[in-house]
């Protein structure tokens, strides 16, 4: 892990925000907008009193760590934006690119997602396997039915 290699040289904070895999779940009212997500980070610095702050951001983290330095950008004195996507990839990549198109209807978009509730089907890397630090734990009631966009 990048943190671990940089670590010995400086202190390095990594945030464990609400993007799927956080071990601490938020208030169900919780803003998980970019501007929420870049609140959580801005008001982090704050909490924790830090100034001149070097603040890496990764992938969609970038975006939000753009929101957060403009939010206080006194915290911040470097900014570093990491993309994980460049002009040459494929996206969505193998085993997720015939989503755009299941996602043009809701009726299987919905099938395809309700799959998802068996905890057997979550687990490989196809599903969230790669992407959860801990098990996902089975919920109870209903999701919400998938409404067609309008345009």
């Amino acid at each position: 892990m990048v943190v671990e290699h940089l670590a010995a040289s400086f202190t390095c904070i990594a945030l464990d925000l609400p993007l799927g895999s956080h071990s601490i779940p938020l208030r169900p009212d919780a803003d998980l907008s970019p501007q929420g997500c870049g609140k959580l980070i801005s008001d982090a610095l704050e909490a924790l009193e830090l100034s001149d702050v070097t603040l890496v951001g990764n992938d969609s983290g970038g975006a939000y760590s753009q929101i957060a330095t403009a939010a206080r950008p006194q915290r911040v004195a470097r900014l570093v934006l990491n993309s994980c996507e460049t002009p040459y990839d494929e996206f969505p990549p193998a085993p997720f690119d015939g989503l755009p198109a299941v996602a043009r209807d809701p009726e299987t978009l919905g099938a395809l997602l309700g799959a998802l509730r068996d905890p057997e089907v979550r687990r490989p890397p196809t599903a969230y396997g790669l992407l959860i630090k801990h098990p996902l734990e089975a919920r109870t009631g209903e999701c919400p039915p998938l409404r067609r966009r309008i345009a």
